[in-house]
């Protein structure tokens, strides 16, 4: 720790009004460790322990100098980390939206800065809270971190409690307060950290309360998950084996382009017939690419014919289209065929990307795009459908529609017992985000209590068990046919019900901590 009244030395400048020069660096140094350490906690690296401490830098920073400097402490570390974890956006939006990469850069950054939003509500309201509720400003300031990432709309939904998507004991919170609880105990372990380092510093007495009540939290909280994952060992051996091939394909968009429909549907009807003959029950192949749209009858005779000599049903992706009014439009869709009952009900996407498959605000901003040649491509789906296969209930994911708890709440609600995410991956190229896909989508699987297949074209393919546990991974641009058995083990749980009532909890709590806030300040 920095004594404040030990250093007096100050400059004019941009520290003009921080206070002392050296002591805003090492403030500034505090922010961007805990920035630095962000990318580190989640996947693929994993690190994290470290995310039990790694924001004890930050409160530091925001506690010195009377909290001078915050907000343009908070905005730079919030900026660098989100550019450190979201980095592969500036790649990405040439190639999945025809971007040019100038703009890219742009856009990426204005990304990033607006999600160090979260950072400055942080930055603003901890100090705020702790100086009116000095001894339950540890419990109270979760709270506000739980509301800024549940408020804020987010293009990737990337919560603090992502990091321990295969820490199952822990991850099993899920079940009962979605995310938002593993994200709000680790704040919470952070100030806990800093507070008791705190008082040492400054030789007040320690509120061992605080750790021990802590304590109590995280036990519960493991005990619970072990729990859980003991009753999954019970009924593991009991229930119905899913025997799954996975075709991963590996056709990247110039592949794509230069192969044409024939080429690619004979390559992924080898690899199925290789997975058939390797005992699959179903074949599941990825989004887009079925290149026919299956509302046509040419579809319909192509996959019924392929099917019955596969002998086993198909899962794919493609296109779907239908007229609304005068206008026909496009979806991003999935079905299934089965040998005996043909073709089911299709699945359109609902969850649409921005600026790749639709143009936000379109009707209002549709003489700009028209200007550079942008339109949408998709519209999107109106509901969500469960169907059975061979009496297995499952549902559709497309793509990045798995990081929403919404949908996947939703389906298993409506009797799904299964999710089957198929997503084409290879816009992010070798980069982390194909990881950081997988993360956000497996922890589905923790909050519903049901597993997942997750198929992605060009990697990383994988089933998760119905505590949010992964599978052996494929490899990221490799032709690979994988042969998954998933026990088809259904455990209930409380979110699945409630939904979001812990955020909710959390966003009242913050609404009055702050209302009390602003009164004392009034008198």
């Amino acid at each position: 720790m920095i004594n404040n009244q030990k250093i007096s030395k100050k400059t004019p400048g941009f520290f003009k009004g921080y206070g002392n020069s050296r002591l805003f660096w090492l403030r500034l140094g505090a922010v961007f460790l805990t920035a630095v350490l962000q990318p580190t906690l989640s996947a693929p690296l994993n690190w994290w322990p470290v995310h039990w401490i790694s924001w004890i830098p930050f409160l530091w920073a925001i506690h010195s100098q009377e909290g001078k400097g915050n907000v343009a402490l908070a905005y730079l570390g919030g900026t660098l980390s989100n550019l450190l974890i979201f980095y592969w956006l500036v790649n990405l939006l040439p190639n999945f939206t025809n971007i040019p990469m100038p703009i890219s850069i742009i856009l990426a950054f204005l990304l990033c800065s607006y999600l160090s939003l979260m950072w400055i509500g942080l930055a603003w309201g901890i100090p705020k809270i702790k100086n009116r509720f000095p001894k339950a400003w540890v419990v109270i300031s979760p709270a506000l971190l739980v509301t800024l990432e549940w408020i804020m709309p987010q293009l990737f939904p990337y919560m603090q409690g992502a990091s321990h998507f295969q820490v199952i004991p822990i991850i099993q919170l899920t079940s009962i307060t979605g995310l938002s609880g593993v994200s709000y105990l680790l704040l919470w372990a952070n100030c806990v950290g800093y507070d008791l380092i705190n008082r040492y510093h400054h030789k007040k007495t320690f509120q061992w309360g605080h750790l021990f009540i802590l304590m109590i939290a995280l036990s519960l909280t493991i005990g619970y998950g072990l729990l859980r994952m003991q009753k999954h060992q019970q009924l593991a051996p009991k229930a119905r084996t899913l025997k799954a091939g996975l075709i991963q394909s590996n056709f990247k968009p110039v592949d794509m382009e230069k192969a044409g429909f024939d080429k690619i549907h004979q390559i992924y009807l080898d690899l199925s017939r290789t997975a058939v003959q390797q005992g699959a029950q179903w074949i599941v192949w990825s989004e887009g690419e079925f290149l026919v749209p299956f509302n046509t009858p040419a579809a319909n005779q192509i996959l019924s014919k392929n099917c019955r000599e596969l002998g086993c049903p198909i899962l794919l992706g493609g296109y779907g289209g239908e007229y609304i009014g005068d206008t026909y439009v496009s979806t991003n869709s999935a079905i299934h065929v089965d040998p005996k009952k043909g073709i089911g009900k299709r699945y359109d996407k609902q969850i649409l990307v921005p600026f790749g498959e639709y143009m936000p605000l379109e009707k209002y901003l549709g003489f700009i795009y028209s200007k550079i040649n942008w339109s949408s491509r998709f519209h999107p789906g109106r509901d969500s459908v469960v169907q059975n296969i061979n009496d297995i209930p499952y549902a559709f994911l497309i793509c990045y529609e798995a990081i929403f708890p919404s949908l996947a709440r939703k389906a298993v609600n409506n009797g799904a017992r299964i999710l089957v995410n198929i997503t084409y991956d290879a816009w992010f190229g070798r980069t982390t985000a194909p990881y950081q896909h997988l993360m956000l989508a497996s922890i589905r699987s923790a909050e519903m209590g049901v597993p997942m297949i997750r198929l992605a074209t060009t990697g990383i393919t994988t089933t998760v068990d119905s505590l949010g546990r992964t599978g052996d991974l494929s490899s990221l641009f490799k032709q690979e046919t994988l042969i998954h058995s998933i026990p088809l083990v259904y455990m209930p749980t409380l979110y699945s019900r409630i939904g979001d009532v812990f955020a909710w909890l959390c966003v009242w709590i913050t609404i009055i901590t702050l209302i009390t806030i602003l009164i004392k300040r009034k008198k």
